[in-house]
């Protein structure tokens, strides 16, 4: 029987690298690789991950299955083939979740030895949602409260330190714009947020949530909704940084792969400009449909923003955060320091305030202050307050740029950025480093900067024979640099392509290497060259 996706192979890949521009060559230039094998694949496998192998630690639906798909006659020769039952479709990104027979690992290894040309991945239907939180609460001294406008807008010391009066004054708090936060879900009857809702989606329950239908159990979802946009001047609580943006409550915490990548399409398709997300992954594999998913996002001039997490650790290869076109942010302080329990990431983008943030909570939660009553608020800590700050700024600029890309508002963020004093723990970086990004975000400077008219680059390798025919080749390619956020991708099952969108031009290092082998041991095949990325670019790898 064929092993059909993966070849074993003792010789070192041939490169041919060719750029292709719509207007020009871009000019390319070649290294020797005279790093060691050993340290390229540690740069390049970031585990052993096999995606027809099954852990016993992952959560995820053991009777269905999710295949993407080039063509419906191929998805439909493999359903039947398999005796398994289409059960919905993402058709905007050619995704497919199947009911099947047989369990998900023994499906997978059944394909494994299937030829499936037009399929390009199937993968199980991973649970995705974890929180990483620390929550305090505090008291609220009565005497020293702004009681104009915002009776608590003077605890909310992130807005004196990021500039957003200079922004407000300016008329800027993202008018209409809608941000789909993807969470616990918020709150709806909160005093502070009422009003601020546009029509979310349930992909549980496959029912469109009315504004003023959305609920919150937990309170995370609800305290990054009003760091986003609790009402401003309107006498009671908190402000947030973008007070006129509209809320679509995404309560994604439960959802598996799936249902994440269909609530992801339905919020583009229905008005989102930013994907606000605070929640990581509870495995720390490759999962090709929330790929596809933010790829349409991107495509689509919609923002993707990403908590950074609060492990404490540095992270080169972390799912869906060290994707290209992604807005990473860690968390600092008042004192502009990173916070201790911020990760540090080589794809980070920028830092914003983490620690003791002050805003809305669920109703029902009875730890909180209450200010006024019924109105809830709560002290919290964590990357996910950092990123609504962010996905709030993003608001701001589209208001400004209605007409911005996604890329563009990512580098005026990144362009606009304070710089911060380095951890000393962070090591020797230029301009870029790992746990501070570009900088804290400066509101002011970001709204009184022009909007940059750099265009992204976008890179695609491919694996070919010796014939310039596509291969079934799995393998995971890293782009690293020294002043810039890094990217990790790898290729699908069917035709060893792998796609990097929106990404900064410059010279990178591309390190190339293929999945471990069945023994447990690395692939011997493996790469490293430098090239330019400037245009729409493609690399082909040609196997011997």
């Amino acid at each position: 029987m064929r092993e059909y996706g993966y070849k074993s192979y003792r010789t070192v890949f041939i490169l041919i690298l060719i750029l292709i521009s719509f207007f020009s060559v871009s000019c390319m230039r070649r290294i020797s690789a005279d790093t060691s094998k050993e340290e390229i694949l540690s740069m390049t496998i970031p585990e052993n991950w096999d995606p027809y192998k099954v852990s016993d630690e992952l959560f995820f639906d053991e009777y269905s299955l999710i295949v993407g798909y080039d063509n419906e006659s191929a998805l439909n020769s493999l359903t039947e083939s398999l005796d398994a039952e289409i059960i919905m479709f993402i058709p905007q990104i050619r995704v497919a979740l199947l009911k099947t027979a047989e369990k998900a690992d023994r499906t997978l290894l059944a394909i494994k030895g299937i030829a499936h040309g037009g399929i390009r991945y199937a993968t199980p239907n991973y649970g995705q949602g974890k929180m990483q939180i620390t929550e305090s609460y505090a008291a609220i001294d009565d005497q020293s409260r702004n009681i104009s406008g915002d009776p608590l807008l003077s605890f909310q010391w992130a807005h004196e330190k990021i500039g957003s009066r200079k922004a407000w004054e300016k008329g800027y708090m993202g008018q209409g714009v809608v941000v789909a936060v993807f969470d616990t879900g918020v709150d709806a009857t909160h005093p502070d947020l009422k009003g601020q809702f546009v029509n979310g989606w349930d992909a549980q329950t496959q029912q469109v949530i009315l504004p003023g239908e959305s609920r919150d159990t937990n309170g995370h979802g609800t305290h990054v909704a009003g760091i986003i946009a609790a009402k401003k001047d309107n006498g009671i609580g908190v402000a947030g940084l973008a007070p006129m943006s509209r809320i679509m409550p995404m309560p994604s915490f439960n959802w598996n792969s799936f249902e994440k990548a269909q609530a992801i399409v339905w919020a583009v398709d229905n008005g989102a400009k930013i994907l606000q997300n605070s929640w990581t992954f509870i495995f720390g594999g490759y999962d090709p449909i929330l790929k596809d998913a933010y790829d349409y996002a991107l495509s689509h001039g919609v923002s993707v923003v990403f908590a950074a997490a609060n492990a404490h650790m540095a992270e080169n290869w972390s799912a869906p955060r060290s994707w290209p076109g992604i807005l990473v942010v860690g968390a600092s302080d008042i004192h502009d320091e990173v916070t201790g329990f911020s990760n540090g990431s080589a794809a980070l983008s920028v830092t914003a305030p983490g620690k003791r943030i002050l805003s809305t909570v669920n109703m029902y939660n009875s730890n909180a202050i209450e200010d006024p009553d019924p109105g809830k608020y709560a002290y919290y800590n964590g990357t996910s307050m950092a990123a609504p700050h962010v996905s709030a700024l993003v608001a701001l600029i589209v208001e400004k740029y209605p007409y911005a890309t996604a890329y563009q508002i990512r580098r005026l963020i990144e362009m606009s950025a304070a710089p911060i004093e380095p951890p000393e723990w962070s090591g020797e970086f230029e301009g870029h480093n790992p746990w501070t990004g570009f900088g804290r975000i400066d509101v002011q400077k970001a709204m009184d900067m022009e909007l940059p008219d750099d265009t992204p680059g976008n890179l695609l390798v491919k694996s070919l024979d010796g014939s310039g025919n596509p291969t079934d080749n799995f393998f995971y390619v890293t782009l690293a640099r020294k002043d810039g956020p890094n990217y990790w991708a790898c290729t699908n099952l069917e035709g060893g392509e792998c796609s990097f969108k929106s990404i900064d031009p410059g010279i990178y290092d591309v390190y190339i290497g293929e999945k471990p082998r069945d023994d447990g041991k690395p692939s011997s095949a493996f790469a490293f060259y430098n090239v330019s990325v400037d245009c729409d670019t493609e690399l082909s790898a040609v196997f011997p």
